[in-house]
């Protein structure tokens, strides 16, 4: 190429150079002509033309002009050779070999002249895609351009699109010349990862391995794989000459990884041998082997043995009991057509702890029992195994409600399974999807969730009304009174028996109606903890599969939960109960705790008028010498607060002089105890009242 374009560069400049002299040669030739014209005229030769001088002029003048026609052909011939090397350009266009789906395939080409200097294209170069299937997934799209002479492309692939090669064709013009230039490019689907971690059973006939298949592409990818044991490293699995062999197929999420024991159980052949694992993704795969050494079982039949340290019968497990159970995952269970069904499928195996190879077998079927498609694949179980299945749906496929029966065979036993799930429109679907501004939901879950917060809230509710600051209102203070007052009167037998029942009996209905509302919050709660419970869908056995409801939860945990909450509600209401026994007795005793708010004015005066009004009802005939009568009264203040009893009184010449007060604790006073001038004493009956400034001088007292 090198030589070429030196090649052509010295033609270039030969022709550029013969140009240069035809055009010097052109100008001589014209001066010449001028001057033959000059001596003809001097010599007459119009006049007589045949002399000897003017017969040389004119062939002089005939062979310059046959010159200057010769120069000009030779000028145009280089001029055409000059346009005709400018015209020459070449076109190289990239080649990208293998792309990863979900990656970018990158094209770019470049445009020289003939002496391979960049150079643009006429107009902006176009591009078309063409996948495995020849389907034309992009075409005459606008290329990118870069600077002079270069143009670029990047198209974003999917993990849905077909894999396989991929052609690529630009479409450049240039010069007024229009070219085609293609590539062909690999599109790749998810790679795979593949590891034998270990070989767990060495022992012939069943050889395993714990394997790992790990989907290191940005797709969900369901790989085809295969495993055998051969005697050869360099034997491939397949061909028919393995020690054993199988093959499966397992959908794996971009990112996650597949960790399974795979067995084979009919390996005869002991010494070293090779255990290999194939898998595939579209033209492409990735395989492990790892050598062993297997040995011989090494057991008996038959027999007996002298040793009687073990009695007994032994333990004989079936060898064939298998389950399956399928789901369809809850977002895929309305779909439109030409969408995708992902199904979860679980196998048991209850039998011998041995792996065993299940041929499963998949079926869409109509209402009518009419198979739409099928397709199988062998799994290996232990004691059990999840698997998610894709299903692609036709777009051609009617709206209507279509059933997914699965088939798991191993030997002589066959267990089935079957689902359903909805092809609906387009128009149907948002409305048919379980969402919730947009986030789509579980119903389980959500019932699970109200159900919560309905019982934390009404904890939090019954909490606060046990635990909040029990200030009493105007009405049950007004209440106490009367009811002191009552006492009073009854003390100073001023009423009857009778009425005196009638009225406490009055009074305290008044007291319980506060009470009655938390009756009927516990009411409410054993009621919204029965509901709970009956709406949350628990997991169903149907035919000889074992099928689950909305919820993936265990059946033993619906009852945990449920017994949790049954224990938490009657601890609750139990609480409830001892704090209204509690306050039921305080006010039969007139020993109520509730505590009153210094803060508002207006609650003092009416507990003031409160007091005042008692007090002109209560005949004060008390001896104010008896000490009798004075020990172990409660002592209020006259704004209605209660401080403590009296232990002492102190007499000074005859009289009561002061009052020695046991302050109660549960106030929170900075002393134990005061003695009051008795001429602070405003009243003396059932209880004994004091003036209100007490209370604040007791306040400021400190230990």
């Amino acid at each position: 190429m090198g030589e070429i374009n030196s090649n052509l560069t010295y033609l270039k400049t030969l022709t550029e150079n013969i140009n240069e002299t035809t055009q010097a040669i052109n100008s001589t030739v014209s001066t010449i002509l001028l001057e033959v014209d000059d001596l003809e005229e001097l010599h007459q030769c119009s006049i007589n033309p045949n002399s000897t001088i003017c017969t040389l002029l004119n062939n002089i003048y005939t062979d310059t002009q046959n010159i200057y026609d010769l120069s000009l052909v030779i000028n145009t011939t280089t001029q055409n050779i000059n346009q005709t090397l400018g015209s020459d350009f070449h076109v190289q266009m990239s080649n990208f070999g293998e792309v990863a789906a979900g990656s970018n395939f990158l094209s770019k080409i470049w445009i020289t002249d003939y002496l391979q200097q960049p150079k643009n294209a006429s107009s902006i170069p176009t591009i078309t895609l063409y996948d495995p299937l020849r389907n034309t997934i992009i075409q005459d799209i606008a290329m990118t351009y870069d600077e002079t002479g270069i143009y670029s492309y990047a198209y974003a692939t999917s993990s849905s699109q077909t894999d396989g090669v991929w052609e690529a064709v630009i479409t450049t013009i240039v010069n007024g010349v229009t070219n085609k230039h293609s590539d062909y490019w690999e599109l790749e689907s998810s790679p795979a990862e593949v590891t034998i971690n270990s070989m767990t059973d060495t022992t012939t006939p069943t050889i395993t391995a714990d394997t790992t298949i790990t989907n290191e592409g940005s797709g969900a990818q369901e790989y085809q794989y295969e495993y055998c044991v051969v005697a050869e490293e360099t034997n491939s699995c397949g061909g028919g000459d393995d020690l054993d062999y199988a093959s499966g197929a397992k959908l794996i999420q971009p990112g996650d990884f597949w960790n399974t024991q795979l067995s084979l159980d009919e390996v005869t052949q002991t010494g070293t041998l090779w255990f290999k694992l194939i898998v595939y993704y579209g033209t492409e795969k990735s395989g492990a082997s790892q050598s062993f050494t297997a040995t011989g079982d090494g057991g008996g039949t038959g027999g007996s043995s002298d040793d009687d340290g073990i009695t007994g019968g032994a333990i004989i497990r079936p060898e064939h009991i298998m389950d399956l159970s399928t789901r369809i995952l809850d977002e895929y269970k309305f779909i439109t057509p030409g969408g995708k069904v992902l199904m979860e499928v679980t196998l048991y195996n209850f039998g011998t702890e041995e792996i065993k190879d299940l041929l499963i077998k998949y079926c869409i079927e109509t209402n009518n029992k009419e198979i739409i498609k099928c397709n199988e694949e062998t799994t290996a179980v232990h004691t059990k195994v999840q698997l998610v299945k894709e299903f692609l749906i036709s777009q051609s496929m009617e709206p209507g409600e279509y059933f997914i029966k699965t088939e798991a065979s191993y030997g002589n036993e066959t267990v089935y399974s079957e689902t359903t799930f909805e092809v609906v429109s387009e128009e149907e679907l948002p409305s048919l999807k379980p969402e919730f501004f947009g986030i789509k939901t579980n119903k389980t879950y959500l019932l699970i969730g109200v159900g919560s917060l309905f019982f934390i809230l009404l904890l939090i509710f019954v909490l606060v009304k046990i635990f909040k600051k029990r200030n009493r209102s105007g009405k049950v203070i007004h209440l106490e009174s009367k009811l002191q007052h009552l006492k009073e009167l009854k003390s100073r037998k001023e009423i009857s028996k009778s009425s005196y029942h009638s009225e406490r009996e009055r009074l305290l209905n008044r007291i319980n109606k506060t009470l009655k509302g938390k009756h009927l919050v516990l009411i409410i709660g054993a009621m919204g903890l029965i509901l709970l419970f009956s709406m949350i869908p628990r997991p169903s056995i149907t035919g000889a599969a074992i099928g689950v409801g909305e919820s993936n939860l265990d059946v033993i945990s619906w009852w945990a939960i449920f017994a949790i909450l049954v224990v938490l509600f009657l601890a609750g209401i139990f609480a409830v109960l001892i704090y209204i026994l509690k306050e039921i007795r305080k006010f039969t005793r007139g020993e109520a705790s509730f505590v009153p708010n210094f803060n508002l004015k207006n609650n003092t005066l009416n507990k003031e008028r409160t007091i005042e009004q008692a007090d002109k009802k209560i005949n004060i005939n008390c001896s104010t010498t008896s000490l009798k009568g004075l020990m172990n009264k409660k002592v209020y203040t006259n704004s209605g607060n209660y401080i403590g009893e009296v232990k002492e009184a102190i007499l000074r010449e005859n009289r009561i002089d002061q009052l020695m007060i046991q302050l109660d604790k549960r106030q929170g006073f900075g002393v134990k105890g005061i003695n009051i001038k008795y001429n602070n004493v405003k009243n003396i009956g059932h209880v004994v009242v004091i003036d209100n400034e007490i209370l604040e001088k007791i306040k400021s007292l400190k230990v």
